[in-house]
């Protein structure tokens, strides 16, 4: 087994541990982050526990479980999620799910094990049906249950609302129609990749300022801000279905011929494989990003940059150039509104 304080990783802080169990979907959401997905891999609990050996059991981690969609291989998922809360008690697991196959049992095992459900949700049906491919008005109907049902058994929900650009007008129109559904602690998110213009960041702002605006005036704190918060030098582990490791979400939003170049490490049965020269690379310019702060958003541009570095893709990274300083603008709205809070 691969002992954590002899190896490259020493020293270094994982943030998010990323689980992905299975690349395959009941959907096919065109904006989806993980691409490429085949359908067909899945982890198993030899990989698992050799993951959980990895990390120290005397503190706590944030666990994130998704997909493709995880309540596919609910005998797997829930397996898994026993066995963190188990082993890291003290530690958050999320659930990233489209909870189309959400029913009463499967909320109980939630609840009863202090799992937060991170459904994706971009408005009313129109605004999911544009990207959330196979997303249909029955779909739509079945999604609403579930929500009632995550409230009915008072689970902790986080939803990520994610806006494109051509959406940006609608987007506090779509927040409204969250917040009717019961929601709270939205995260409000522009889509990666997509093409961002002057123009559309500009729409974007002034519509989130709307949204903030709306949650000055009633007083209510309904916007997650915490990937604009300032963090530590860190660094994510984002576990594919096939056991190789990645070292920030991002990655996954690129083809599997360059994501490949990031692999950190591979989660085989019983072992794990450190990639020396990819995680040195890493680490190395990882080293010089985090002097000065930085927040979790900033994190993830980092290594958005380097992905498309790779890619070697212009018309990409014109577009990623505008989504950063959209991004930017986000982060100095939501400080300034924390700043805000914490004076009152």
């Amino acid at each position: 087994m691969l002992d954590l304080k002899q190896s490259l990783l020493q020293g270094v802080r994982i943030k998010h541990i990323w689980i992905f169990i299975t690349d395959k979907c009941n959907l096919n959401c065109d904006y989806c982050f993980f691409s490429e997905k085949k359908g067909k891999h899945f982890l198993n609990t030899a990989k698992i526990t050799a993951l959980f050996g990895l990390l120290p059991k005397a503190m706590p981690h944030d666990f994130i479980i998704s997909g493709g969609e995880p309540l596919l291989y609910w005998a797997f998922a829930s397996k898994l999620i026993a066995m963190i809360r188990k082993q890291f008690p003290h530690s958050e697991i999320t659930l990233q799910t489209n909870v189309l196959l959400l029913n009463p049992q499967k909320a109980q095992f939630l609840k009863a094990h202090g799992v937060v459900i991170e459904p994706g949700v971009d408005g009313d049906f129109v605004a999911n049906f544009r990207h959330r491919k196979g997303f249909t008005s029955e779909n739509f109907s079945v999604f609403l249950r579930s929500l009632n049902l995550i409230v009915k058994h008072k689970l902790c929900m986080n939803p990520t609302m994610t806006v494109h650009p051509e959406e940006s007008e609608h987007m506090f129109d779509n927040f409204r129609v969250l917040i009717s559904f019961g929601l709270r602690s939205i995260d409000i998110h522009p889509a990666l990749l997509s093409q961002w213009t002057e123009a559309a960041r500009k729409v974007f702002m002034k519509n989130y300022k709307k949204v903030i605006l709306y949650e000055n005036k009633t007083g209510s704190h309904l916007v997650s801000k915490n990937y604009s918060i300032p963090i530590s030098r860190c660094l994510d582990l984002i576990v594919q279905p096939d056991g190789f490791v990645l070292p920030n979400w991002v990655f996954l939003a690129f083809p599997y011929r360059l994501r490949k170049n990031f692999f950190i490490m591979r989660i085989g049965t019983g072992k794990i494989e450190i990639m020396k020269d990819n995680l040195r690379a890493y680490l190395k310019r990882l080293q010089t990003f985090f002097e000065g702060e930085k927040s979790y958003r900033d994190f993830s541009n980092f290594n958005a940059a380097i992905a498309l570095e790779a890619a070697k893709d212009r018309k990409l990274y014109t577009w990623f150039l505008e989504y950063k300083i959209l991004t930017e603008e986000i982060q100095k709205i939501d400080r300034l509104f924390l700043k805000k809070a914490d004076l009152q």
